[in-house]
């Protein structure tokens, strides 16, 4: 084997090695801050639990963001979201027979299944 090919694999090994403990590192924080937002909800901000892959979600998001309303977003597919998102909000009554119409957003403690973003808006806007 020639020099350069034994210098380009040790490159890649590192570099592969390297990748896995960032994806490893930004797993944990980002499971760390979606468990939090899942506890804490607040005045401040909207809460909109949701997926990457909903348009719904995405379209909330951008509406609300768009109106200059502070969001906080928990994707319930990252890795402890999903349990905790079930732990909270089972039994609320949001869910049918077929489960959650995603976005479930929080506006001041109060959550409600897919609501739309002008309704969304008007409680933020007006919570006591």
């Amino acid at each position: 084997m020639s020099r350069t090919f034994l210098v380009l694999v040790s490159i890649l090994v590192v570099l592969g090695a390297g990748h896995h403990a960032y994806k490893h590192i930004k797993a944990k924080l980002q499971s760390s801050m979606t468990e939090t937002a899942i506890v804490a909800s607040s005045r401040n901000t909207v809460v909109v639990y949701g997926r990457d892959g909903c348009g719904y979600t995405r379209q909330m998001l951008a509406s609300l963001q768009g109106r200059n309303i502070p969001v906080t977003y928990v994707d319930i597919d990252r890795p402890g979201a999903s349990q905790a998102f079930h732990e909270r909000f089972d039994g609320s009554g949001l869910a049918d027979h077929r489960g959650y119409a995603l976005p479930v957003v929080e506006v001041d403690g109060e959550a409600h299944a897919r609501p739309s973003p002008d309704v969304v808006a008007y409680h933020f806007q007006t919570r006591d």
